[in-house]
This record gives structure tokens, sequence and C-alpha cells, in this order.
């Protein structure tokens, strides 16, 4: 049994009961209300999607978008195989769908006066229509759109059952000759044309995909393109569903993350996810996620896509053969009618593999229900209605985080001065501890606004993080802001944000006896152990100090805390600067909420798949010892000014010796005694910048003085460095480990730990023993949520040095893969670990300010320079 969550958060029931669990973020203030809990709320939608389950279907997934916001509720399977879910933003064949699509791109012709909806179809296809009784004389463009034409359908299974002449037989969906067939549309229209008419034009209506053939022919003859490239250019493009194409000739795949579909033939399951969907063609062969298909709907019924004319003849309804009792066919257009009496239209769509039903409600909630097989029975179908009636009916479900989303802020002071210097002002957001459960408990987020430098020419906001995780983020575009050009600063309120858990929102705090959870391993197995014992520790005292609030401090809340900061500040997109982690916190709003999402840049990413205590840390082994290669060989340059040695080899090899003697005996230097476990630390936090070369070099001759037994004095950095090391002062990093663990669990067993140090030792004599060391996460309870699968084509821009020592670079190209659309600007041969405000190059940040100002990307990946 997993978790329910949600906003934007996503409800995985993988059993058939329900459990609500779900995670939020943290800030100022804590409360708790005598208001139902949220899983209480959701008790009708979550039994309806489990009696869906136990219906025989694989799984269920439910995406609503409106007044509340964004949910994704998913049950069962989405892969049968791995027993993986149905994943965030899958993409799904949305079938008849397709049919609403092309009755819109009709009626805009219509609209610009090339079709007449009642001239007969004979006027624009002469001959198409025509045979065995068929007459495109006497069939209106109107009465194809409304399936009152009266044409045979050339797939089986209509009622009443035509039957085709000899050498022409209907084509049977399931079939698998069909399944990897090709056909043109003219082919499937012959097909048609072989049988007699199902009755007079006009008559009644009985849906049949033969008309909607027709009607993708009618657009290409019309128009000179085909119908694919009209609905691209009228409606995906202006709309921006990224996410939402027709497939090209002969694509039998589906693009980006997906289910498994699958098909019960002769009492067999088969996986059917792969097929030529030409036999569909505009009748049902679209691809699009949910969420597009909401925005899609929710644009086409709010009059962004049509004339009210035409809109409104698209909703004049006549009763259909397969509606439910007060369903009615309008013009590509279907009213489903709904127990709590709201007004709702959409369509739904069914293709082997693949079943969705959705609509837009009159309140603004849009849903679509989607399943990864076809209902075998009138009690599967029956179980996707009442989960569809349900969502739209669940009050619920449109107004959880209404409290939320109008509040008022309190702007004030921020009583610091690099932001009272710039104009800016500081306020609470209140969120939800746990946003399963948001009439419970809430927290407050801290976040700064430097205004735009020119309100008359404010474009929105730029939201921001700085890395981490668990760094405060407030006075983020202090020093980031000097990398932005006039024209980026006049556009753009600059927000900073403290995450939930860190600084000035409710701060995570475990009152650790030291600073960091990463620390090095030391040098031998009493090294380890003594690590081993430590960290345990560690996770301990944040069990206890925080309880049950510890596991809803999490990327995922800190994305759904961004959207509420979003709807609060009244923006309908946010645009996002993000350091290091976030980078990785910016792709998770990015999969979360891609309708919000503007222009994002990342910068110094994040491998998104190795992202968490071990697979991103381990990552940070060989660039580390690269860089100390790189600072041992500038330092031996200037031995006259430091003494370390006078080539590189000699200068790591005092460094290792340093590490030795520490282990044996802890280095006294001032107040403070290093042992192995923390001396290496004071190197690795020099190494994310080359501007930190020489001071790392006068520190570690000041360590080396020390070693010596010599009375040193560490200088004021130096003196700050161990002060959060080794004495947690003025606070530990608590908060760091507590996202990292909350997001992704840790392997437990420390032997596994222990083998990796050895194996690294070889490559990596210094950094290999933090890089591969156990962390508290080994001892952390499970995430509450699993964590997010990156992969869509929001566009945004990546910046990266090749010599990144945080986030390495091949971590950056697999961020660049995982987003689609995405553009990469590297820095050649730069051991910089982010680039914006620490590392002026007119390259990057030309870029960077160009897709700021006006939203241009490079029209290719771009290398640069160091200036």
């Amino acid at each position: 049994m997993s978790a329910l969550r949600r906003p934007r958060g996503r409800i995985v029931l993988a059993g058939f009961g329900v459990l609500a669990v779900l995670a939020a973020q943290a800030c100022g203030t804590e409360s708790r209300s005598g208001e139902p809990a949220r899983k209480e709320l959701y008790r009708t939608v979550t039994q309806a999607l489990d009696t869906v389950i136990r219906s025989g279907f694989p799984g269920a997934q439910v995406v609503i978008d409106g007044p509340g916001g964004h949910h994704v509720l998913t049950a069962g399977a989405g892969d049968l195989g791995t027993g993986a879910p149905i994943p965030d933003n899958a993409r799904v064949r949305i079938g008849s769908n397709t049919k609403t699509f092309v009755a819109t791109v009709v009626l805009q012709l219509a609209g610009e006066g090339k079709v007449e909806l009642d001239a007969p179809i004979e006027r624009y296809l002469p001959g198409v229509v025509r045979g065995n009784g068929n007459d495109g004389n006497r069939v209106t463009v109107r009465q194809l759109l409304q399936h009152t034409s009266g044409l045979p359908d050339y797939l089986a299974g209509g009622r009443p059952e035509p039957t085709p002449v000899p050498g022409f037989p209907q084509l049977k969906a399931d079939a698998d000759g069909i399944r990897w067939g090709h056909y043109e549309p003219a082919d499937l229209v012959r097909i048609a044309m072989s049988m007699p008419p199902r009755f007079e034009p006009g008559a009644r209506s009985v849906y049949t995909n033969t008309n909607y053939i027709v009607l993708g022919m009618l657009i290409e003859k019309v128009s000179g393109r085909p119908a694919a490239a009209e609905i691209g250019s009228r409606i995906l493009e202006p709309l921006g569903l990224r996410d939402t194409y027709f497939p090209d000739a002969r694509e039998t795949g589906i693009r980006g993350p997906h289910s498994r579909g699958y098909q019960e033939t002769d009492g067999k399951r088969i996986d059917f996810t792969d097929l030529d969907p030409s036999w569909a063609d505009t009748a049902g062969a679209m691809v699009a996620t949910p969420a597009d298909l909401n925005r899609f709907f929710t644009a086409l019924l709010a009059g962004k896509l049509l004339p009210v004319a035409l809109l409104d003849e698209m909703k004049q309804t006549v009763p259909w053969d397969r509606g439910e009792p007060g369903s009615g066919y309008g013009l590509g257009l279907i009213h489903h009618p709904v127990s709590c009496g709201k007004q709702v239209w959409g369509h739904g769509g069914s293709i082997p593999g693949f079943g969705t039903r959705n609509g837009v409600a009159s309140d603004g909630t849009a849903v679509v229900v989607t399943v990864n097989q076809l209902a075998t029975d009138d009690a599967g179908s029956d179980a996707v209605s009442k989960l569809f009636d349900a969502v739209i009916c669940d009050r619920a479900t449109a107004e959880p985080l209404d409290s939320y989303h109008h509040q008022t802020l309190t702007w004030k002071s921020c009583d610091a001065p690099g932001l009272d210097d710039m104009g800016a002002q500081c306020a609470d957001v209140t969120v939800p501890l746990n946003y399963a459960e948001p009439q419970g408990r809430t927290i407050t987020v801290a976040i700064s606004r430097i205004p735009a430098t020119d309100p008359a020419r404010r474009r929105g906001v730029i939201l921001s993080n700085p890395g981490g995780p668990g760094g405060a983020g407030l006075d983020y575009f202090v020093d980031t802001s000097k990398a932005m050009t006039p024209e980026v600063r006049a556009r753009y309120d600059l927000i900073g944000m403290d995450p939930r858990g860190v600084g000035r929102s409710s701060a995570v705090n475990c009152h650790w006896p030291h600073g960091f959870g990463l620390q090095f391993a030391g040098i031998d197995a009493a090294g380890f152990a003594e690590s081993v014992a430590d960290q345990a520790d560690l996770a301990a005292r944040c069990a206890t100090a925080e309880g049950d609030r510890l596991p809803h401090f999490t990327t995922r809340n800190t994305a759904r805390d961004m959207d509420v900061i979003r709807t609060v500040l009244g923006e309908t997109k946010i645009s996002y600067v993000g350091t290091s982690y976030g980078t990785y916190l910016g792709a998770v709003y990015m999969q979360m909420f891609p309708e919000r999402s503007d222009r994002m840049v990342l910068d110094g990413s994040v491998d998104p798949d190795r992202y968490g205590a071990v697979g991103m840390v381990q990552d940070m082994g060989s660039p580390n010892e690269a860089a100390l290669d790189t600072w041992a060989a500038w330092t031996a340059q200037r031995d006259g000014e430091y003494h370390l040695g006078t080539t590189g080899a000699a200068v790591r090899g005092l460094v290792e010796r340093l590490i030795e003697h520490a282990a044996a005996q802890p280095i006294r230097i001032g107040d403070y005694d290093l042992d192995a476990h923390s001396l290496p630390l004071a190197l690795y936090i020099a190494f994310d910048s080359p501007h930190g070369y020489g001071l790392a070099a006068q520190q570690i001759r000041e360590l080396a003085d020390a070693a010596a037994g010599k009375p040193i004095r560490p200088d004021e950095d130096l003196a700050g460095k161990l002060a959060i090391i080794l004495r947690a002062q003025p606070r530990d990093m608590s908060p760091q480990m507590a996202i990292l663990c909350g997001d992704v669990g840790a392997p437990r067993d420390p032997d596994w730990y222990r083998r990796n140090i050895e194996a690294s030792r070889v490559t990596q004599p210094v950094f290999g023993a933090m890089a591969n060391n156990i962390t508290p996460c080994a001892f952390w309870a499970p995430p509450a949520e699993s964590p997010t699968a990156i992969g869509n084509s929001v566009p945004n821009l990546i910046g990266q040095a090749t010599g990144d020592t945080r986030t390495n670079y091949g971590g950056a190209l697999a961020m660049h893969r995982a987003l689609t659309g995405s553009r990469m600007v590297t820095l050649q041969d730069v051991a910089i670990h982010s680039i914006l405000g620490r590392y002026p190059n007119s390259c990057v940040y030309d870029a960077v300010n160009t897709y700021l100002a006006d939203g241009t990307l490079p029209a290719a990946d771009l290398t640069c320079r160091d200036d």
C-alpha cells in the first residue's frame, strides 16, 4: 500500500487500499486546524479509483486542473512487468479525443469562410463519398461532425453491424495484422464505401469513425496541408501543447514518459503499447498528456480557439447511440451528465491499450481519467464513469488550496543590509505542512521581493534557489542580479526564498553536535566504524527533534510551495534561476507544473537520475580529485609564497600526509581539533571555484604549521569553516540531510559503503572516502513519495562548466537529455561550480540574459571559453 499524495503530487495506490500521506514545505510558524483531514475529503474519489482497479484495469490515473490547482492521482500499475505506476505527465494515446481537435480546425476554417457547415461534402471532396448507396451530395459537413451522416464505419463493432462487400472487410482494431499495417485515409474510406449507408443522412446520430477520416481529408483539401500540420499550427503551438502530437507515418512507439497499454484478446492480456495508428488517423491517432488535454479543452470552452457563435454551434447537441442518459453529441464535443448537475463538456477516447474519459465542468475544473486497458465488460465501463463523476463532483478536488492561494501577504523590511539596499521587502507565505492534509498543520515560507526597475514594462517574476539542498536563498539575487542586464532587471520582480526547513522559514533543527551530514570515512576500518556510529546518531537526533514533521521536508513539497507562491503573487507562470541542487528543484517544478513554467535557467546542473545522498555524492569524487591536482599544480608554481612543494605531486603528497597525521592524532589549530573525518572537508569547501585556490593554499599552510606543533590561529575564513564543521555554529546542516533523505532512500548495509570506499581509494585517495561514505540517510525512515522521474519538453537553458566539482559535467549532460526542450551552454575548461554571479563570462551571460529578456534560446547548444 503506498501513499495518497497531491497537489500536483501523485496518488499512488499500489494495492487496493488507500492511505493518505503527503509532503509539504517548511516556513515560519506552524498551526493546527480542526477541519477534516484531506484523506477524508478524498474518500469518494479514492474509493472510485479502488473500484476501477478491482474491475480489472492494470492502472488508472486522474489528472485534475482548475481553481484548486493541478493534481495527479494514480492507482495500480503502469507496467505489469515491473509494477511501476503510471508516470507523472505520462503520454497516452488519446483515441477519439482527436476528433475534437479535428472539429475545432474545421470550425476555424468555417469561420474563415473556407468551409460551409451545411454544404455537401461532395463540394470539397468530389467522388470520395460514393458507392453502394453512399452519396456525398446528400451528406453535409455538419452531419459528418455530428455523426448524423449515416455513413458506415470502416472499423468493425458498430451497431447496426453492416456487411462489407467481399474483398473489403472492416478492420478489427485489435487484430495483429491491423496493428502493424499502414493505411492511408483513402484506404479507410474505400472500406467504408464498400458497405451501404446505415441510415438516411440526418435521421439520427450513430458514432462512426469514417466521418472524421473524411473531415481530415477535407482539412487537407481546403488548407493545402495535412490535417496534422493544421492542428499543430492552429492549436498545439498557440496553446503551448508541447507534449501533444500526431504520430509520424509508420511511427509505432510513444514519445516521452508513458505507461504500457494492454488489450485483452481471446481471454489473454497482450501488451499493445506499440502499434501503427494510421488506421485511426484523424479519427483517433493523436498522443497527448492528460495535462495537455485539460489545457486544450479548457481553452476551447473559454473561447480561445473559436468565436462565441461557432463555439455555441459546437455545443448544439443531439442524442447519440453511445451516450448515457442526458448525454448529447455536438460538433465534435460531448455533453457529459454528472450526478451533481454541473455542466460538463469534453469528449473521450478508446484505442487498444488506452482509454480516456475527460471534460471541463462549469466551475472550471478540468479532469482526465486514463486507464491503460480498454474495458472488457459493462462493469469496467461503469467503474470509469463513476470515477469521472466522483472527481468532477467531489468539492475537495477543486478547492483544497483555496485558502492558501487567496492569502494576503504582509510585506515588510527584510532587515538584511544587502536586500534592504536594493529596495527589497520580505513576507511569509503560509503553506500546508502536508499537502495531503491541507486543512491540517501549516508552516510558513520566507520570501523576498526585489521589484522590477521599470514597473511599466514588468513581465513577471523570477523565483530562485541557491542550492544545497538546505541553502538559504532569501538574499540569492543580491549577488546573482549582478549578472543580469538592465533589460532583465526592468522586466522582473526577483523573488528569493528560504525553502521549507531552511533559514527564516519553518526550520529543521536536529541539534547536531557538528555541522555536516556529509563527512570523510577516515583512512581505515576503525575510522569507517566511527563514521557509521556518528551517522546513525545524526539520524536518530533528527527523528527525535523533528518527529512527524520530518517526512514533509522534500523537494516535491518545495515545488508545491513555489506554486502556491506563484498563485499568491498573482502570476500565471514563473520564470526561475536555480543553482546546483536548485537545478533539480527547477526540473521537478517543470515536471510537476509544466504549464506554469516559463523561462527556466539551470546553473550547474544535477544529474536527475543520480540525485540523492548516494549517486550524486559519489559523482563528486572524481572531479574533486581532479581539482585537487589542478590546485596542487597551481600552488606548486607559487612555492615561494606558500612553501607546500615545488611540484603538484609534492603538494598532493603533503595533503595526504596531513590527513594521515590527523587520523593518528588530531591537529590542534587555535581552539579546534581536526581529525581525518573533518580535515578534508575544509579543503573540499574551497574547491568549488578557482578563485579560492589562494585561500586554500594559505589554509593548508596554516594546517601544516599546526601539525608541526606551531601555535597557529586560523584565519577568519578558516575559523568560520571549522566552527560549522566541528561545532555546528552558527547552525548545523541538518536541513540538507532532511531534504536529501526525504527525497531518495539509501542502501542500509554499512558494508556496502565500506566496499565502495576501499575500491575508490586507488583513483580517489583523498575524496573517495567522502564521496562513497555512509550518510544519515542509511538510518532514515523511507521517503513518503517516490523520487520524481524527470523527462519533459519544457523549454529551459542549462549552463555548466566542464570542471564543476559539485555537479559534474556528465550530470549536466544527463539533465540536458532528460529535458528535451533544453539548450545547453558549456563553459569549457573552467572548474567553477555555478556561473551566474560567481564567474563572469560574457558568452554565458549573454545567452542567459537574452533568454530571460525575450525568451530566445540559442539555436543550438553553445560552447563558451574563459574571458
